[in-house]
């Protein structure tokens, strides 16, 4: 098989780790003998791989994106030469939608929750008119991309409902493929130091400074926490130091007087994460809209207790592995952190709760098994329908 990987999209943070743990992957750990490979991919995502695979890999980069509908088009004609001059059994688009044509049959892996979540969203994160056009109108452009693709990959059955019936799309040419934990975050609690020993709590907030992860809510939860429940409880979180976010967190906990509760740690690597996985006491996602949160399962693959919002996508991901709160209420979320570091039978339940809901999603090796049986499923049903 010949497949075309598009990652011309994947410019930013978590996509262009997805991007680069791809290529890594299907090049050397699950590498398969009857896939050649091609890769298009952002500069970003190149400057992000190791040298060997820079040299090795046959790649094509690309400097400007593909998605904007005028400054785009170059791009736009560039894969498409690409796509001819290789002639794939199959595109398969990670950073989706793609915003190009192809004359190839395409996969593409669709992950955003604004464009594939069912309502209610979180509209009232863009009380501004114009923000909120902007993001609709983004939505609508994105979603009419998306709908040309003849085949989508997503990580739950809720998400591939909520493709099927906001862009109209076939239920039957929809494939899901649950997340998994990377292989480094591995429980071994021999390894791990008492985290009771700690002179304050530590809670680790490891996500981007996107509006809807909802992280300025976490002011008002520490000082909820010192004031009414007295701890004084550390909260670790993982912003680019220039974040829009940040800044706005960084100002209220002033205002509110937890400054010294607010940690900000920067982007981490996959070790560094782990790092501060082992010496956190909860993992609090007060994010209120996902799709499918990697998060989740690191922490229960470390054995750190999870506290989140009471939505439905993250009831869907934790089933009964972690403390739900009222999503809107920062006064419900301090009570249930309070209630994981003041009950230790709490604490051990969540974690084996954890244990036992991580056993029910795939390995990394099987999903990448599962991911070359839809390559194939596609290119042996098109060959056949050519015939």
């Amino acid at each position: 098989m010949r497949i075309l990987v598009n990652a011309t999209t994947l410019v930013v943070g978590g996509g262009i780790q997805i991007g680069v743990s791809f290529i890594q992957n299907v090049t050397s750990r699950f590498k398969r003998d009857d896939i050649e490979w091609l890769f298009l991919v952002s500069n970003e995502i190149f400057l992000n791989l190791g040298e060997d695979l820079q040299e090795d890999t046959r790649i094509v980069i690309f400097s400007k994106r593909p998605s904007h509908p005028l400054n785009g088009w170059s791009t736009r004609r560039s894969i498409i030469k690409v796509e001819r001059e290789f002639n794939p059994d199959l595109v398969y688009s990670i950073g989706f939608p793609s915003y190009t044509r192809f004359r190839s049959k395409e996969l593409g892996r669709y992950t955003n929750p604004w464009e594939i979540n069912s309502e209610p969203l979180p509209w009232h994160l863009y009380p501004r008119f114009l923000d909120r056009l902007k993001l609709k109108l983004g939505i609508f452009y994105r979603q009419c991309w998306a709908g040309r693709a003849d085949y989508i990959e997503t990580q739950t059955h809720s998400a591939a409902l909520g493709i099927s019936k906001r862009i109209r799309f076939p239920l039957h040419n929809i494939f899901v493929i649950p997340n998994s934990a990377n292989s480094i975050f591995e429980y071994s609690p021999k390894e791990y130091p008492s985290r009771s020993k700690n002179l304050k709590y530590s809670v680790f907030s490891v996500a981007a400074g996107y509006p809807h992860k909802n992280l300025a809510i976490i002011p008002k939860v520490a000082r909820q926490l010192r004031i009414e429940h007295g701890k004084d409880v550390e909260f670790f979180l993982t912003l680019e130091s220039d974040s829009l976010i940040l800044a706005e967190i960084e100002s209220e906990a002033s205002r509110l007087n937890v400054s010294d509760l607010i940690i900000n740690v920067g982007r981490l690597s996959l070790s560094e994460c782990l790092e501060y996985y082992k010496r956190s006491n909860i993992v609090f996602l007060p994010t209120l809209l996902e799709v499918f949160s990697a998060t989740y399962l690191e922490a229960m693959a470390v054995g750190v207790p999870i506290v989140t919002t009471d939505l439905d996508f993250a009831k869907d991901n934790c089933g009964d592995a972690a403390l739900f709160y009222s999503s809107t209420s920062y006064e419900d979320a301090a009570s249930k952190i309070n209630e994981v570091l003041s009950d230790v039978s709490v604490r051990d339940m969540l974690i084996e709760r954890g244990k036992l809901k991580l056993s029910e999603y795939p390995t990394l090796k099987a999903k990448y098994d599962r991911l070359y049986d839809i390559f194939t499923e596609i290119v042996v049903n098109e060959s056949a329908s050519n015939e």
